[in-house]
Parts: structure tokens; C-alpha cells; sequence
């Protein structure tokens, strides 16, 4: 996400508004990546038999990947 501040900060730098605006967009998907892991943790909770610190890390790099994945997409299509 920082990576991805950066870069639209160097965009806008040289007046690239396109390029800041798709790299802010980026950056938002990785900040909202919080919200999507509620939803990838849902195995994590209803079967305690499977919780362990790396079901955990799974869930919550899958909440990360989905939102850069949708971001990569519609960023593609427009």
C-alpha cells in the first residue's frame, strides 16, 4: 500500500493524473483488504479445528488478493 501511495505521489508529481488515480485506486483496494478479510476468515471461525496461525495468515493474505485481483480488473476494463 505504501508502495502504491508512492508511486501516485510521483505521478501527480508530473501532473500524470491517469496514472495517480489508477495507483490510488490500488492503494484504497489494499486499505479496504481489512473489510474482505471478515469474509475470508468465515472457515477460520466455524471450524475451530482447522485455526492456526497459518489458516490465519491464509485468510488474511486472501482478503489482500482478492481486493488487488477486483482492482486489477476493473482497472483493466475502464
Amino acid at each position: 500500500m505504501v508502495a502504491a501511495m508512492a508511486l501516485a505521489l510521483t505521478a501527480i508529481r508530473r501532473r500524470d493524473i491517469p496514472v495517480h488515480q489508477r495507483w490510488m485506486t490500488r492503494a484504497y483496494a489494499l486499505g479496504m483488504g481489512a473489510g474482505t478479510q471478515v469474509v475470508t476468515h468465515i472457515p477460520w471461525f466455524l471450524w475451530p479445528e482447522l485455526q492456526g496461525e497459518l489458516l490465519r495468515a491464509v485468510c488474511m493474505g486472501a482478503g489482500w488478493a482478492i481486493n488487488i485481483v477486483v482492482v486489477e480488473w476493473v482497472l483493466r476494463r475502464v
